[in-house]
């Protein structure tokens, strides 16, 4: 899978450096293999952040011009996409990976709630808290002041001339819109998640 230059550079730059809780991937294959056991997908996915549970993110290569940024969670459940480029994926570091990922739990939990009320059933799990503009700003400030990195980080992508998203919701909603595409993907190659 070819890098493009900007993704070339974060590797470079962040190497032996915490990413607001994640690490840079050693081996992608190693890790993505040990997710989604299987090896048949080096050449479309490339992981290159794991938090301390073995959660990846990683590049999606959906064809030669574009590329999309996934979360694969390594308790399962929760594959989503998570930014439509690279690009969109280090302005949605402004909110720390929690922030994004808090998102797509959310989402999720909405996606659940449909197929439950469409089915005319009774759904009673508790919406996420942590979506409303106060306290994505609260989780903001919290990676501000909690990531020893994170002074370094916001540095990297000001000098990189990346800004922060105009809107943490619409970058997360329509890329995570794309993920029956990623789930479609990953069952044609290894098969449905169990």
């Amino acid at each position: 899978m070819v890098m493009s230059n900007l993704l070339q550079k974060f590797m470079v730059d962040f190497k032996e450096k915490n990413i607001l809780g994640y690490q840079l991937v050693n081996d992608s294959n190693d890790a993505l293999s040990s997710i989604l056991r299987s090896e048949i997908l080096n050449n479309d996915l490339q992981a290159f952040l794991e938090d301390e549970t073995g959660s990846l993110i990683a590049v999606w290569k959906i064809n030669d011009q574009q590329n999309s940024i996934v979360y694969l969670n390594s308790e399962g459940g929760t594959f989503a996409v998570l930014a439509e480029n690279f690009e969109q994926f280090l302005s949605l570091l402004y909110y720390g990976t929690y922030g994004s990922l808090e998102l797509i739990h959310y989402l999720d939990y909405l996606k659940i709630k449909s197929i439950y009320e469409n089915l005319g059933a009774e759904f009673t799990e508790p919406a996420p808290s942590g979506m409303s503009p106060t306290e994505l700003r609260d989780i903001m400030e919290k990676n501000n002041q909690e990531y020893v990195d994170s002074d370094f980080v916001f540095k990297w992508l000001e000098d990189n001339k990346i800004s922060p998203p105009k809107s943490l919701f619409e970058i997360v909603t329509i890329a995570y819109e794309n993920s029956p595409n990623f789930d479609n993907f990953l069952n044609e190659r290894i098969g449905p998640a169990t």
